[in-house]
């Protein structure tokens, strides 16, 4: 599977579970990347 869709699913998965609520904030990019093992780009 692509990372890209890896991460959509995750970040799904943290929201269906209460990890991620309406108006929470995602850390910067290269943080977000950094703490998943992905490129930044992706």
């Amino acid at each position: 599977m692509d990372d890209y869709r890896v991460v959509a699913d995750a970040i799904a998965a943290d929201i269906e579970a209460g990890r991620l609520r309406p108006g929470d904030r995602l850390p910067p990019q290269r943080r977000f990347a950094r703490q998943r093992g992905i490129a930044g780009s992706t």
